[in-house]
């Protein structure tokens, strides 16, 4: 119960410092909190290490995706820059 509690509260508090931050939305938060999670649970459930361990190496899995997804509107005109993040939500 309180693991599960935890997760959300990292979930809610990383969308809080995006939204606090920027002032917009990204469906990319889904994506990486799903990469995250996938990634977590594999660390703790198959691997066996410690959560607080499990959960720094999830983050840093999930950053090279995020990195991946950001290069492309960085690169493009400020009209279609929504387009990569928004594609990568569905």
């Amino acid at each position: 119960m309180f693991i599960n509690a935890l997760v959300f509260v990292v979930i809610f508090l990383s969308l809080g410092l995006l939204l606090w931050t920027s002032g917009q939305i990204s469906l990319c938060h889904a994506v990486f909190v799903a990469i995250g999670a996938t990634t977590f649970s594999h660390l703790t459930n198959g691997l066996g290490l410690p959560w607080a361990l499990a959960l720094m190496l999830a983050g840093l899995a999930a950053a090279p995706v995020g990195a991946l997804i950001a290069i492309p509107p960085c690169a493009c005109r400020a009209s279609i820059s929504a387009s990569p993040p928004s594609g990568s939500g569905f």
